[in-house]
């Protein structure tokens, strides 16, 4: 299948007078045309701030400072302000994880979607109308016409939350960023939005970029998953591979962490420390400190990514290592 993305060494720095923090470190991975792929990791990995930057929707602060990004082969780096504001909301959709932040609280929701429909000019108001309503029926909200008038204080937070789905669906995109779509809502409402954006990635024929910290997620929703750790990515597969076969020790780490499904008095294991400060230059692999099989190698040299399983990639030494070590041996049994 081809792919609508394609992300090839991406950095991206946050850089002030006093201060360079390298956000995002040469970060690869692609996406293809109507799958759902998994951009995972704790809070401050990196991962909300690369899903941005995809679309360079970057405070002043915010630069992008080597790699490239192609959507359908057109490198969004290297666009004009001009070319890459008419890709957000045609091509590439939005959703971000908080609703109240994100939508007009003093503006009524029919403004809201005018405001993304009028880029197409030859849209009357009333066909501006009768689209409006046609997607907020498409994501499920009751008496949709009724809801035109209503302003955002007056959703609960799952009708808020289809509202900006359907917002960001108005000038159907091929692509959807959805940057924690679920964080704010009770179990529930996060069930129905999961098999909502599934339902509409499939009638659509869209692709969908999952940014969450959440592995139970991802595991219902993605075809594909990138772990992200201090804003590089450390290993990346198909979903059955990390979230039941993990080769890094980060992502054991997030697995083990979780709490059992079916046991409830098993202990948490938590991953010890605290992620690096990214101001500071890091020498050696961002997970050392952390790590429980550290080696000096850990400590002073950047592991490679190599190719562990058909799709599946993992940045680690001890890695790295093993699957040397198995190549070299398979070698020496042809040989012989």
């Amino acid at each position: 299948m081809a792919n609508i993305l394609e992300v090839q060494d991406l950095s991206m720095y946050y850089i002030t007078k006093s201060t360079t923090v390298r956000a995002v470190e040469d970060v690869t991975f692609s996406i293809a045309e109507g799958e759902t792929f998994g951009l995972v990791g704790e809070s401050g990995c990196g991962k909300s701030t690369a899903a941005r930057a995809l679309v360079r929707l970057l405070p002043e602060s915010g630069k992008i400072v080597g790699g490239s990004v192609l959507y359908k082969d057109k490198n969004v780096v290297s666009m004009t302000e001009h070319e890459v504001r008419a890709l957000r909301g045609r091509e590439i959709g939005m959703i971000f994880q908080d609703p109240m932040t994100s939508l007009n609280p003093v503006t009524t929701v029919r403004k809201q979607f005018f405001e993304s429909l009028k880029r197409d000019k030859n849209m009357t108001k009333a066909a501006m109308e009768e689209r409006s309503i046609e997607l907020l029926r498409l994501v499920g909200i009751p008496e949709p016409a009724a809801r035109l008038d209503n302003y955002v204080h007056e959703l609960s937070g799952g009708m808020r939350q289809r509202v900006m789905i359907a917002i960001a669906l108005a000038s159907q995109p091929r692509l959807l960023l959805a940057d924690e779509p679920t964080t704010a809502l009770d179990v529930t409402i996060q069930d129905q939005v999961i098999c909502l954006l599934n339902d509409l990635r499939e009638q659509l024929g869209m692709s969908i970029l999952l940014v969450t910290h959440d592995l139970g997620v991802v595991n219902e929703m993605c075809h594909h998953v990138a772990v992200m750790y201090a804003g590089r990515i450390v290993e990346i597969a198909d979903t059955r591979n990390p979230l039941h076969h993990p080769r890094h020790p980060y992502t054991k780490g997030l697995i083990n962490s979780l709490p059992a499904e079916h046991d409830t008095r098993s202990r948490l294991e938590p991953i010890n420390g605290a992620p690096p400060n990214l101001s500071r230059e890091i020498i050696g692999c961002p997970f050392a400190p952390r790590c429980p099989h550290t080696t000096e190698t850990c400590r002073t040299q950047l592991p490679r990514t190599v190719m562990v399983d058909e799709g599946h990639f993992v940045s680690c030494h001890l890695v790295t290592e093993a699957a040397c070590a198995a190549d070299s041996a398979q070698k020496q049994g042809g040989a012989q």
